[in-house]
């Protein structure tokens, strides 16, 4: 049992992927054991190897050279149906750990509404950012997401209006200049 533990605690501290987190996790037998500070650093890794293995641009499937032939087969596959169930089990996660133990934890907050964005619930990840800034207002992830977000809408925006009002030049750089700000698509 000893060495159970110690096993738990100096894995836990840096678990190294989303798969590490899932044996440490299966290890976890206890409600005890989920709220204890090695619980909530390990449901916190675990939470952020979902959301940034949910990301389509950081794994991408055979889906992208489809999409740049501006066409999709079967053999393609769905990489919205692979990614999607990543980001909703860091909801249910961040859900569990705001109700167990750290209802002001901005860092939680962050993931959570990282999570919502990546399932495009903009309107819900901004409410979670914006409680997180409320419990700590240096939080620099959650102000730079929020930032990022803000202004990707806003180019968004005025890239319609100019292309419903005929102007394609200037839809095309608005839009550009959206994809040059974020580039990866990391944070939305």
């Amino acid at each position: 049992n000893i060495r159970r533990l110690r096993w738990l605690a100096e894995t836990a501290r840096d678990p190294g992927s989303l798969e590490d987190c899932r044996a440490l996790m299966a290890e976890f037998g206890s409600k005890g054991e989920l709220v204890s500070p090695l619980g909530f650093r390990l449901r916190g890794a675990l939470v952020r190897a979902l959301v940034e293995r949910s990301d389509a641009i950081d794994n991408q499937r055979k889906i992208r050279p489809a999409l740049a032939r501006n066409r999709r087969t079967e053999a393609d596959g769905d990489e919205i149906q692979e990614i999607t169930p990543l980001a909703e089990e860091a909801l249910r996660i961040t859900a569990e750990l705001l109700e167990d133990c750290c209802p002001d934890e901005a860092d939680v907050r962050y993931w959570r509404g990282k999570a919502l964005v990546r399932l495009g619930r903009h309107a819900e990840a901004e409410e979670q950012l914006a409680k997180g800034r409320a419990q700590d207002g240096g939080h620099e992830g959650s102000r730079a997401l929020e930032e990022t977000m803000n202004e990707l809408e806003d180019l968004k925006v005025k890239g319609n209006a100019q292309y419903k009002e005929g102007n394609l030049n200037e839809a095309i750089r608005l839009y550009t200049l959206g994809l040059e700000k974020d580039p990866a698509c990391t944070d939305t």
